[in-house]
């Protein structure tokens, strides 16, 4: 009877110190979700890339390409989002390549207007 009690204390021990790590959710965890248009730094802050394409014509003729030769002249990949008209950058900018000159949703943590990415993948 004595072992059956030490094992049920045992039991319940471990599930209630197993609760708050099973429970913790991203939001839980200080991360945020993020929507907008991965853009470059310099665009971003004007919120369009079309001074940038009517002033030089090897910007390009889409925001895709625009941010891409951005990117290639030294200006970071950052995160417009269009509603607050807020630009964001990023801890680690490679991550958003892929997705230049798209809208995309971002999950991380916000440290400033730095966002630490946890993901990011492209939005509706």
């Amino acid at each position: 009877m004595n072992r059956y009690f030490r094992s049920l204390s045992m039991t319940l021990l471990l599930a209630v110190m197993a609760l708050p790590v099973l429970a913790v959710s991203p939001q839980q965890a200080g991360q945020k979700v993020f929507v907008g248009e991965i853009t470059d730094g310099m665009c971003g802050m004007n919120g369009s890339h079309t001074q940038m394409m009517n002033g030089m014509s090897s910007m390009g003729h889409d925001k895709d390409t625009c941010t891409r030769q951005c990117v290639r002249l030294g200006v970071a990949y950052v995160l417009l989002d269009p509603a607050s008209r807020t630009v964001y950058h990023f801890d680690d900018p490679a991550k958003a390549e892929p997705f230049a000159g798209r809208k995309v949703r971002v999950t991380g943590m916000l440290e400033g207007q730095n966002i630490k990415i946890a993901t990011i993948e492209a939005a509706n």
